[in-house]
Order: structure tokens, then sequence, then C-alpha cells
């Protein structure tokens, strides 16, 4: 591929501000976007299997002023990310799109997700997250002695973490006894509940995937 002609772009740093005063110009913004586009071209060398020094090569860059930028260590004209969005045949706003708005962290409050008290002494804080990924995650808390729970069976798996206690899994005809830092993934399908047999109270992290909808349900008899 014949190399790019240089143009008045390759005075222009992806960072710079319309006053093209450069880096003094540079917002958190715009900095975040140039560490964002060099992932993505790193993906796109990968991804066409070609080293460091066929890119850089071909566009008039050195492979070391490549490496720098792709791993956010760099700034970057935009000519040069013209000729590198040329070499890869995507179109330059491709590459330059700002997605990090819509990919910042989320905090989950300790008070969010909606609470249901499975029977007393269980309570169940089903947070506000995963089930775009096809997930059901809880937070559950037994109080010293409380169980067993109300056995329950549905589609999917099952993972439990014991944060803190004791709590004991009963399993279909099995009893599993598991203790804080352990934890256990089976199949939802066999009758399951759970019980807290210990003097403290103890608290699990509960994901089940797919979600169902009867981790909610009153137990028999309420």
């Amino acid at each position: 591929m014949a190399r790019a002609t240089r143009t008045a772009l390759d005075e222009t740093t992806l960072g710079d501000g319309a006053d093209g005063s450069g880096r003094n110009s540079h917002s958190q913004a715009s900095l975040a976007l140039a560490h964002v586009v060099g992932a993505r071209l790193k993906r796109l060398r990968l991804q066409r299997r070609l080293t460091l020094q066929e890119v850089a090569g071909s566009v008039d860059l050195s492979h070391s002023f490549l490496s720098m930028f792709e791993r956010g260590q760099a700034d970057i004209s935009l000519g040069r990310i013209n000729r590198l969005a040329s070499f890869f045949g995507v179109p330059l706003g491709e590459l330059l799109i700002d997605d990090t708005a819509g990919s910042q962290p989320r905090v989950i409050q300790a008070d969010e997700g909606d609470v249901v008290e499975r029977i007393p002494g269980m309570t169940l804080r089903l947070l506000p997250i995963g089930r775009a990924l096809g997930l059901q995650v809880v937070h559950v808390v037994l109080a010293a002695g409380a169980g067993p729970s109300t056995p329950v069976s549905h589609d999917g798996e099952d993972f439990f973490w014991v944060l803190s206690g004791e709590i004991v899994l009963t399993y279909g005809v099995d009893e599993y006894r598991l203790k804080k830092g352990q934890s256990v993934v089976y199949a939802g399908r066999v009758h399951h509940f759970f019980s807290n047999r210990g003097r403290r109270p103890a608290e699990l992290l509960s994901i089940t995937s797919p979600p169902y909808g009867q981790i909610a349900a009153a137990p028999e008899g309420r």
C-alpha cells in the first residue's frame, strides 16, 4: 500500500482544542478518547495478525511511536489517525466515536434493590444489575439459626459465595456445609434450600443464570 501524503491534519493532535493550542488545551475527555482510539487500533492490528513494524512502515510512522500510542502513552495527529484508518479500511469516524460516556462504572448503593423476606430471618436483596447479561444477582442474609428456607427448583444454574458465617446447603438428599470464602455451583433443577445452624449471621452472594421470577415468591402456607 502506498504511503499516504502528509496533510494539514498532521499538525493537529487528537486532543487539540479549536484554538490549536495543543497539549495545553487537552481536556480529560479528549485524552480518554485518544486512549480509546489507541486500543481500537491495536485491536484492528491484532485481528489482522500484523506486527507493529508492518503497520508503522505502511503509514510512515515508527513502530516505537505506534506502540506507545496503542498503549495510551502518546498523542497523535488527526492526519496520522486518518492514514491508519485508511490502512485498516475503516471510516475515520468509526475510530473517533466517543463511546466512553456510556461505559462509565456504575456505583450500586448499599440500599439499592428490592428487599424480600423469604422466610423469617432470611432476607434477599435483588441487586439492580445483571439482567442485561442474563444473570440474577442477590445478596442473601440469614440470621443466626434461620432456616431452612423453602425448597425451590428452577431452570439454569446457581452460584453461591459465602461472604461471612457458615451455611448448610441441602441439595436433593445431600447436605453441604459451606464456610466463609467457600463457594458452590450447581444445577437449579434439583430441589435445594439453605439453613444457618450457627450462632452468627451469615451472608451469601447469589448469581443465577438465567433469572427466574419465583425468587421473591412467598413460602407455602404464608
